[in-house]
């Protein structure tokens, strides 16, 4: 018998599900909280204790790194800034560059003379030439070895020489007694130097009875007066002879009966005139005839 469509006599079918249902997950207790709950303890701070514990941490910030620090120095020369063509150094120093970017000028005395803010020191070598503040710098050679700090400024060394054992003091620093010092300085040590053996000292002449009369009053020895040998060793023989003019003139040898005493030199250019001038300048300095020094000042025009 066939079987009916009508509605009503449909049977109810389940609906089948849309979505595929599955399990819930079945939370499992913590250990530690059992354990508290079931304790005798205060339950109060072991809950603050415990959340605490569990407090997740706070947010990471991210923290602008640090600039760098590096620094490279280089031993430079400088000078005004211009234009020429054949640069003129006023003097040497050193140029600290701080972190590829800001560098510092300091002369030879570590006084601070430039800074500049905008240097590329990966670009920088030997020979290169840049402007810091007020002056313009070329690089001479990078110091190696340890970097200094920023604000370190450079030490002279000196040398000490080593000091012998304890050295007795001098009679005249014993018992009281007074102190003598002679302004007179020996001259004509030659140190270390060897003198040549056909070396002639260049010796001035003695003055006369006349001069000596005149002017040794107190009736010392008369003394010879010869150029150093430093100097003397550089004179050609006109220069000698020009040197011995001098002294006489300027002792008043030449002219006993005048007051006035002096010289001029009119050699053409080239033959030594300030030579010869000078090296009498410095043997009056240090002798003179009657055991004391001639010269004390001497004004240069």
């Amino acid at each position: 018998m066939r079987r009916s469509c009508a509605p009503s006599m449909k049977r109810s079918l389940p609906a089948e599900p849309t979505i595929r249902q599955q399990p819930l997950p079945q939370a499992q207790p913590d250990p530690g909280m059992l354990e508290l709950l079931t304790s005798s303890e205060n339950h109060a701070r072991a809950l603050e204790a415990r959340a605490a514990a569990v407090r997740k941490p706070a947010a990471l910030v991210d923290t602008p790194a640090e600039p760098s620090t590096s620094q490279v120095r280089f031993k430079v020369c400088w000078g005004k800034i211009t234009t020429k063509k054949h640069k003129t150094w006023e003097g040497d120093g050193t140029l600290t560059i701080v972190g590829g970017k800001s560098a510092t000028l300091r002369d030879e005395d570590g006084k601070v003379i430039g800074n500049a803010g905008s240097v590329k020191g990966e670009e920088l070598e030997e020979g290169s030439r840049l402007i810091v503040g007020s002056k313009e710098v070329e690089l001479v050679e990078r110091i190696g070895g340890e970097v200094a700090k920023e604000n370190d400024v450079p030490v002279k060394r000196v040398r000490v020489e080593a000091r012998g054992g304890f050295k007795a003091p001098a009679e005249s620093m014993c018992a009281g007694r007074p102190i003598v010092v002679s302004s007179f300085k020996q001259v004509g040590t030659v140190g270390e130097e060897a003198i040549a053996e056909d070396f002639v000292p260049l010796t001035m002449r003695e003055p006369s009875f006349d001069h000596q009369w005149k002017y040794n009053k107190a009736k010392v020895p008369v003394v010879t007066v010869s150029v150093p040998y430093c100097v003397a060793k550089h004179l050609r023989p006109h220069q000698r002879e020009g040197v011995s003019f001098l002294y006489e003139c300027v002792l008043g040898m030449k002219r006993e009966d005048s007051e006035q005493f002096g010289a001029n030199l009119a050699n053409e250019m080239g033959l030594g005139k300030t030579l010869q001038t000078l090296a009498l300048i410095y043997t009056l300095k240090n002798q003179g005839p009657y055991g004391q020094p001639l010269v004390k000042r001497v004004l240069i025009v």
